[in-house]
């Protein structure tokens, strides 16, 4: 993984950014998440993932992730989808 190191003029120092943190809704999942991706750096999608769903608690640590990409997998191929 890829991560990045940039200056925040604002706290005056270096960040560390080891992460891309994809953060969606769930009624508009598989649009903004194709989206983000094409509008994504190739060096940010080189990041280890980190999933957020708009409107909810919740810390990833692996579970959020997997459960993204059940409901993704299942929305791109239905066949209302056309994605396939």
């Amino acid at each position: 993984a890829t991560a990045t190191l940039s200056y925040d003029a604002q706290q005056r120092g270096f960040v560390f950014d080891p992460y891309w943190v994809l953060a969606i809704d769930r009624k508009h999942m598989l649009q903004q998440t194709l989206q983000k991706v094409d509008k994504a750096a190739p060096g940010e999608l080189r990041k280890q993932l980190k999933v957020v769903f708009k409107g909810e608690d919740g810390v990833d640590a692996g579970g959020v992730t997997k459960e993204f990409f059940q409901l993704l997998v299942a929305q791109l191929f239905d066949l209302s989808t056309g994605m396939w």
